[in-house]
């Protein structure tokens, strides 16, 4: 590629190197290289010594893992940078001393056969082993080391130099044979109804796809995905993790003549009969009110799966698909009105509001959500219901909610009168707002996982498939330490590394997700303190 230094046509415009001592015990650090396009990297001029090392260049990073460059050599200046003096172990450096040394651990990270190559010991600059185990893994290529179990971290090839100041563990990293990736196609497997889930794609560990289609089968019940039609291969659930290593068709698997039941409930009723419980699987015709089932003061609409009525009301004489026990409650609507609650639909709406300023290093956020209505003049409160389950109460217009509210949930609100009556349930709107649901935090200069992220980031896709949200946006910040170039690149590979672990759990649910990297802006902590910066180098995720 062409080279281009900033100036040109004597333009002028010029930038500095600055060299750091990174640890020095005496001497003092080159002073800065000013200039534009190719320069030269001072020497040692300063006498840098630090006890028991040696001097060996300078490296774009203070941990050695940048990239290193010798002294004097030439150098493309189209930025300000910063260079930190590289230090391997041993040397006279003051004190004598030397012969201290450090290991490189390799780790076969899943290998099926053959063995890690041994320890490499020494300081310094040193050659990375080859993998002459050799270690293979069924499906997948060598492709080289990297410093984390994840392949998230830092790579490097077989055989390559690095800078070995610390004792690390080194795990092989696979990629899929070809480089490639691969497709688990579902199969109905006789399925009288429903479709099939979208094919799952990708490679090594995978999420199977849930029922997402709505798969039934006449006189079945449906018990996962097998890897034959006759149900007598390998066996696996739903969402389980599956070694995706080659293109596979998964079955339905069916659980033959399931029975189901379903049984009538009068509800409360002032007179009639109920109907007789059903069995059977499937499409079932719900009972109609061959009874004649009444209640005082209440007028019979149809059939309901929850007593209060907050469930779906299924008229009689409607298909119903039997997957599941059941009971069905006659469903009565008032024929006359409350003199507490008039005859209303009262509105409500569940809005997002601000998440706490300062949130605890990794953890799952708490919820920020609240509901708001405007209670008639003759109700003294509301009570709000999740599914058809009660969920909280409030004797005010506004009340802040303790569980997550997401699309796939059913809310419904009813107005309490002075004297008890409850006015018809009525829907709850749903912000679409997006909401906060964790922070992941992370180490200086690192974009791996610490602490419990793994298991929030499992817990996250666990609310995000319950509640049904469909968009997942991955924010990467970063602390004010190090150079501003670094800070883009940093927050944007913080932003990545959640991505990937977030698509990974997600396959196959149709979740979109987006990643980027803001750099150090939204500070939540004091830059200036070390509490601070661990808060602000961190990953904020939302849903909507």
């Amino acid at each position: 590629y062409a080279i281009w230094a900033t100036g040109g046509g004597g333009g002028g415009v010029t930038y500095t190197i600055t060299y750091v001592g990174n640890g020095n015990t005496t001497g003092a650090a080159p002073g800065p290289t000013i200039g534009s396009g190719l320069v030269n990297l001072a020497t040692n001029s300063g006498a840098l010594v630090k006890t028991n090392s040696t001097f060996g260049g300078w490296n774009t990073a203070a941990n050695g893992l940048g990239t290193t460059y010798a002294v004097g050599a030439s150098y493309n200046l189209i930025a300000n940078i910063t260079l930190y003096a590289i230090w391997a172990a041993g040397g006279g450096g003051g004190g004598g001393g030397g012969g201290i040394t450090y290991t490189i651990t390799y780790i076969g990270n899943g290998n099926t056969t053959g063995f890690a190559p041994v320890p490499t010991v020494g300081s310094g600059p040193v050659t990375l082993a080859t993998n002459s185990g050799p270690m293979i893994k069924t499906g997948y290529t060598f492709s080289g080391w990297n410093t984390a179990i994840t392949g998230l971290g830092s790579s490097y090839a077989g055989g390559s130099s690095y800078n070995l100041i610390a004792d690390v563990a080194l795990y092989a990293k696979w990629t899929p044979a070809g480089g490639g990736k691969f497709t688990i196609t579902y199969d109905g497997n006789g399925n009288t109804g429903g479709v099939a889930p979208v094919p799952t794609v990708g490679s090594g560990s995978v999420l199977l796809a849930h029922n997402i289609g709505g798969f039934v089968k006449a006189g079945s019940a449906f018990g996962g995905w097998n890897s034959n039609t006759s149900g007598t291969g390998t066996s696996y659930a739903v969402g389980e993790n599956y070694n995706l290593i080659a293109d596979v068709t998964l079955y339905a698997a069916w659980t033959t003549n399931a029975i189901y039941t379903i049984t009538y409930s009068g509800n409360g009723n002032t007179g009639g009969t109920v109907p007789t419980s059903v069995t059977g699987s499937g499409p079932e015709v719900l009972a109609t009110n061959s009874g004649g089932l009444v209640k005082t003061g209440y007028n019979f609409v149809g059939w309901n799966a929850y007593a209060n009525g907050l469930g779906t009301l299924r008229p009689a004489g409607s298909t119903y698909l039997l997957n599941s026990n059941v009971t069905m409650y006659a469903d009565f609507v008032p024929d006359t009105n409350s003199k507490n609650v008039p005859d209303l639909i009262l509105k409500g709406k569940i809005v997002v509001t601000a998440p706490p300023k300062k949130i605890a290093l990794n953890q799952i956020v708490p919820v920020h959500q609240q509901f708001l209505t405007k209670l008639p003049t003759n109700a003294v409160g509301f009570e709000l219901y999740e599914n058809g389950k009660f969920a909280i109460s409030a004797k005010s217009n506004s009340v802040f909610l303790k569980q997550i509210v997401g699309p796939r949930d059913q809310v419904t609100v009813v107005a309490v009168g002075k004297d008890g009556t409850k006015s018809a349930p009525s829907p709850v709107m749903l912000s679409k707002d997006p909401i906060s649901l964790a922070n992941i935090n992370f180490n200086t200069d690192s974009y791996q996982f610490i602490g419990i992220a793994t298991k929030i980031l499992d817990k996250v896709a666990a609310v995000m498939i319950q509640h049904g949200y469909t968009h997942l946006d991955i924010w990467g910040y970063v602390d004010t330490q190090g150079s501003k170039a670094s800070w883009v690149t940093l927050s944007n590979n913080r932003a990545k590394a959640v991505n990937n672990y977030m698509a990974n759990k997600l396959m196959g649910t149709g979740i979109v997700i987006k990643n980027a990297g803001r750099a150090q802006t939204q500070a939540v902590g004091n830059n200036n303190t070390a509490e601070g910066r661990a808060l602000n180098r961190r990953v904020e995720i939302r849903v909507s």
